[in-house]
């Protein structure tokens, strides 16, 4: 229905938002931003596959469930900290503009 299909896309970004200073402490503990960035995107892919099972993913319950969980493992914001590591001051100035541009084409592309 219009209100489960609601539940599950308008909880999946909150559980992102809550999750990403998780894993933004593991990162910068571990002092691993790359294995962990690996490690929640294998993660993160694995349990999306389980919607490709229909005796998996069957009912409301167990996509809220699939959902969820793969929300746990979304991990965006260490990609870009990564990132700017590894562009150094130079190319730092050079990311934001970059940035922009892809944003750009991905929503002119989304039309």
């Amino acid at each position: 229905s219009r209100e489960q299909i609601g539940m599950i896309e308008g909880v999946m970004p909150i559980l992102v938002a809550c999750m990403q200073p998780f894993w933004g402490f593991v990162s910068d503990h571990t002092k691993s931003p790359r294995f962990v960035f690996a490690f929640t995107r294998v993660v993160s892919t694995c349990i999306l596959m389980l919607l490709a099972f229909p005796a998996i993913a069957y009912g409301y319950t167990r996509l809220l469930l699939i959902s969820l969980f793969m929300s746990l493992f979304i991990t965006g914001g260490i990609l870009d900290g990564y990132t700017l590591d590894v562009l150094g001051p130079h190319g730092q100035r050079l990311y934001g503009p970059l940035r922009m541009w892809c944003a750009i084409s991905w929503g002119a592309g989304s039309f």
